[in-house]
């Protein structure tokens, strides 16, 4: 029981990477690069040599069977019948009957059509699909993509954080302030009879508080706990005669 769990975990872990061969195609360098980023993040990936001799159809269909996740390279010519058992034409529907996990990378760009139906069916299909053209630098963020979708670690963060809004009701530092008010700007009581006022900023003082109303001496706190004296501030209007006492 234990060996078939392993066994079973195994192949979770594990990934086929079904591919075009040949210098014409410029597939295999690219599937290196990525089987060893895969393989940093403790995964397994297999890439079966078509040219190594043997026997390839058995190497190819058992290690399909093994592994967790079939990754189409989605090369122009990918999915064509090229006659030979083991070619990607067969690759595929061996992994689809297996229900595998299908991964597919597009190397092409995504107005220009494959040259083989089952490519153009494949990709059309409502899969997952990730982008890195042919001949392109690995995009930092496939490998780990990669392990998402085979059920392996989190979504890696590809956007930037939102940051906060800023708050309307926060003043400004207090060098944005004039020199008699300088002192009050980061005091609570005082904030707050701003905020009565309607002033949130410097231009919204200008706009809406009489300055000559106000005074440091008489705004100030009487101490760290106590209240502002702001009966001497007052919103914009009619100006009542100073000389009345008012």
């Amino acid at each position: 029981m234990e060996s078939a769990l392993t066994a079973a975990n195994a192949a979770e872990g594990s990934v086929f990477f079904s591919l075009r061969f040949g210098a014409e195609h410029g597939v295999v360098p690219m599937a290196e690069q990525l089987l060893a980023a895969l393989e940093q993040r403790g995964a397994s990936g297999k890439i079966v040599n078509m040219a190594a001799g043997g026997d390839i159809d058995t190497e190819v269909f058992r290690s399909i069977e093994r592994c967790g996740t079939f990754l189409v390279f989605g090369s122009a010519k990918y999915g064509e019948d090229t006659g030979n058992q083991a070619c990607t034409y067969y690759e595929y529907k061996h992994a689809f009957a297996k229900k595998k996990k299908i991964v597919l990378i597009r190397m092409i760009p995504f107005d220009q059509e494959f040259d083989n139906l089952q490519a153009r069916v494949i990709f059309n299909a409502n899969r997952l699909v990730l982008p890195w053209m042919l001949g392109a630098p690995m995009p930092a963020d496939l490998p780990d993509r990669i392990l998402h979708a085979m059920g392996r670690g989190a979504a890696p963060d590809t956007a930037p954080e939102p940051q906060p809004a800023a708050s309307s009701a926060e003043p400004r530092p207090a060098a944005a302030w004039p020199e008699e008010l300088s002192d009050l700007v980061s005091v609570p009581p005082f904030v707050a009879c701003l905020a009565d006022l309607g002033v949130h900023s410097l231009a919204d003082f200008g706009e809406n508080v009489d300055l000559e109303e106000v005074s440091q001496a008489e705004c100030a706190p009487h101490s760290h706990t106590g209240t502002i004296c702001s009966h001497r501030m007052r919103a914009v209007g009619p100006r009542p005669d100073h000389a009345s006492g008012a």
